[in-house]
């Protein structure tokens, strides 16, 4: 559960769920909270346009009227004020110009640079042809500040970039890598805001940085008339590239030392935390709409009482003022942004609130946090285990009341820690992935544990029965009445060891056992490799079944086991020494009875048949012709791929039927050449032998162990044909050799 949770957690698509469903819902639950006092904004509105009788197009107001405001607010004891407007274009040279003096004089006024992205496209030396990239098109983020008048009258521009399409805004950036790094409006404002405060930050910069380095310089930081902008940079640098410095003057700040005050410790620390996090930081925000203090941009101007836009009079002494566009209804709605907190009417949070909000998190030392990658992993690592142990060791009904346990406890514990500390827990893989997966897991390991005694079970019967045997007994819960004869087509297998007799002797009873499993593993394994069954084991002699599959594919299948384990079996023997055990096989197919055999309280479950004797004899023939592997006709009948030679027509020991005989040499393209002159002269023998020309015969069969000098079959024939040249077959002999012995 806890790996499933790090996978899905890395998902694109479950990234921006989290984002769109898991954050909104912890906002939703934590619902609104009241920002810092010190932040208002004064907004720009259509009704605001109709009370000063201005078109309801601000780009078209006098700026004489936005000097005016700076004055009032300044007159009112505003710390800082900050336009979200743009003015990248001159306007009346007398209303630019009573705009530039008012800022002038006020001296703490911030305005809004703008960000144009462009693409240009990546040439080559002859200022014509592409160059060859993946894409040659780059993007450029162009910085379009304000017409000089106003830039130099303002005590710093920064930008503030937002999404210009309709998208989510849950970030901001603080510092923009690809506007040179620039530190953005919220970080400029409070720079700006802290300015009577910025010879003490950097005084104790300097102490602490004396106390950590004695005798070593400090970087030269930037005066308090140099300007937010230089600032911001200058103070991002020198507190990323010393961590240690920037620990120990937090704990400096956090002592409260030199009887600092404490709205003199909270600015300072809240510059220290600005400039230390990354580029960009969620934003915690503080409700629908018009959440932060917001004023009318026509009752900012009067030089009386000011009242919020809910009628609340307010005191502008020390405070930071934003101004922009921020309409109270949708219709009007021109500058806006979509948020958690959109509301349902459509009237989303406008850029000056998000602006004057990212502001506030930056004072209040607040922001939406989300573990770090080694925190975040182990959260969701600990959450599956916790989970998934936990719902593993409750029985069903009571896993369905730990799983609606643990979703509380999981919930509640994000809620608390977000709304507290603004931590944000993950909530959508531990509630919708890991929980539902873990009791969907819990489930049915409990449903499989109910089977695993009987697959024990039945792995342990498969050590010595048949598969089809414990497969019939798994089906039928045991029931050995249920295990009655089944006819089919099928071939059957039977070996046997020389020298296993002898052996046996001379070998003490635990080292004969060892060597006989090890014998045995040799044998099952291509049985098994090629999906036949061993049906029974006595002593050193095996009997294997192939029953599954059409007859052509059984015997193939039989043949192919064969020929690999004589192979198996002469690097088994080449490995024990003295130790071996030689072995004979013999193949027949026809039909065979499958079931079980036996009385009262012992059955055993085997195949019976006259296949399987004719096997058992077949192997036994063996014995007498010095071969390894010999076949009936009818399982190499019609059956390409594989190497034989004819060895005649026997009756076997107790058998009335005679049966063709061949060996089974290799497979085809295995050696072909090295029997076709064995088979060619075996053949004329063989038919000479038959037609009983001895004489043709021996010669024949005397070709062979010229070519094979210890060809069993060949040998064997010699002896016939002397045999039956002192003594005449009758004449109703047609070659069929009789075997009196098994």
């Amino acid at each position: 559960m806890g790996l499933l949770g790090l996978v899905c957690s890395a998902l694109p698509l479950i990234e921006r769920l989290e984002l769109d469903l898991g954050l909104a819902t912890l906002f939703h639950l934590r619902g609104a909270r009241a920002p810092p006092d010190e932040v208002v904004i004064v907004s720009i509105s259509g009704a605001s346009s109709r009370i000063l009788g201005l078109p309801n197009e601000p780009e078209a107001w006098p700026r004489s009227l936005h000097g005016r405001l700076v004055r009032n607010l300044t007159d009112k004891g505003a710390r800082m004020i900050a336009f979200d407007l743009i003015f990248d274009q001159p306007g009346r040279g007398r209303e630019d110009r009573a705009f530039a003096q008012a800022m002038r004089a006020a001296d703490n006024v911030v305005l809004f640079e703008y960000l144009r992205l462009s693409k240009q496209q990546l040439v080559g030396a002859d200022g014509d042809t592409p160059i060859s990239l993946v894409s040659s098109d780059i993007s450029i983020e162009q910085r379009i500040p304000p017409i000089p008048t106003f830039a130099r009258a303002a005590a710093a521009v920064a930008p503030f970039p937002l999404p210009e399409v309709r998208a989510k805004v849950s970030q901001v950036w603080l510092f923009k890598p690809g506007a040179g790094d620039a530190a953005t409006l919220p970080v400029v404002a409070l720079l700006e805001y802290a300015r009577s405060h910025y010879r003490a930050f950097v005084a104790a910069i300097t102490k602490t940085w004396r106390a950590l380095e004695p005798g070593a310089e400090l970087p030269l930081l930037p005066g308090g008339n140099d300007g937010a902008t230089i600032q911001a940079s200058a103070l991002r640098a020198l507190l990323r590239a010393h961590p240690r410095l920037v620990l120990a003057l937090r704990e400096r700040l956090v002592a409260r030392e030199h009887g600092m005050d404490t709205q003199a410790r909270r600015v300072m620390l809240a510059l220290l935390h600005a400039h230390l996090r990354g580029d960009s930081r969620f934003i915690d925000f503080y409700g629908p709409p018009h959440s932060v203090t917001t004023v009318p941009y026509y009752e900012a101007l009067k030089p009386c009482t000011v009242h919020t836009m809910s009628g609340r009079p307010i005191d502008l002494r020390n405070k930071a003022v934003f101004v922009g566009f921020a309409e109270q209804s949708y219709p009007e709605q021109r500058d806006d942004f979509y948020t958690v907190f959109s509301r349902t009417d459509g009237l989303d949070l406008s850029g000056v609130e998000i602006a004057a909000t990212s502001f506030a998190n930056l004072l209040d030392n607040r922001g939406v946090r989300p573990l770090e990658a080694p925190w975040w992993a182990l959260s969701i690592l600990c959450r599956g285990l916790g989970v998934g142990m936990l719902l593993f060791w409750l029985p069903g009904s009571a896993a369905v009341g730990g799983a609606g346990f643990l979703a509380v406890t999981m919930a509640g514990t994000a809620y608390a820690l977000f709304s507290t500390y603004g931590i944000w827990l993950q909530l959508l893989v531990p509630l919708a992935v890991q929980l539902p997966a873990a009791m969907a897991g819990a489930l049915l390991w409990q449903r499989l544990d109910s089977r695993r005694e009987s697959r024990r079970l039945h792995r342990t019967l498969g050590l010595y029965l048949p598969r089809g045997a414990t497969e019939a007994l798994a089906r039928h819960a045991g029931d050995v009445a249920s295990l009655g004869g089944r006819s089919l087509q099928g071939v059957c297998m039977a070996t046997d060891a020389a020298r296993y007799t002898r052996l046996s002797e001379s070998m003490q009873p635990d080292a004969l056992r060892a060597l006989l499993n090890q014998y045995f593993d040799v044998l099952f394994a291509p049985v098994r490799r090629h999906g036949g069954d061993v049906s029974d084991v006595v002593g050193d002699a095996m009997l294997a079944i192939w029953s599954r599959g059409p007859a052509p594919a059984l015997r193939e299948a039989a043949c192919r086991a064969a020929l690999e384990i004589i192979a198996a079996l002469d690097d088994f023997n080449r490995t024990n020494g003295e130790a071996r055990l030689p072995t004979r096989i013999g193949l027949h197919c026809g039909p065979i009875q499958l079931g079980n055999v036996g009385a009262v309280d012992h059955f055993e479950y085997r195949a019976v048949g006259d296949v399987v004797n004719a096997a058992s004899r077949i192997e036994g023939l063996s014995k007498h012709l010095g071969t390894r592997i010999l076949v009936s006709a009818a399982m190499v009948e019609d059956l390409p791929g594989f190497i034989t030679r004819e060895l005649g027509e026997f009756r076997l020991a107790g058998k009335t039927q005679s049966l063709v005989i061949y060996e089974l040499l290799a497979t085809t393209g295995q050696e072909a050449d090295r029997y076709r002159g064995l088979r060619e002269a075996f053949a004329r023998g063989l038919h000479a032998f038959r037609a009983r020309d001895w004489l043709a015969a021996i010669a024949a069969f005397n070709a062979c162990l010229e070519h094979t000098a210890d060809d069993g079959p060949a040998r064997y024939y010699l002896e016939l044909c002397q045999r039956y040249q002192r003594k005449p077959r009758p004449a109703n002999w047609h070659g069929v050799v009789s075997m009196r012995r098994k």
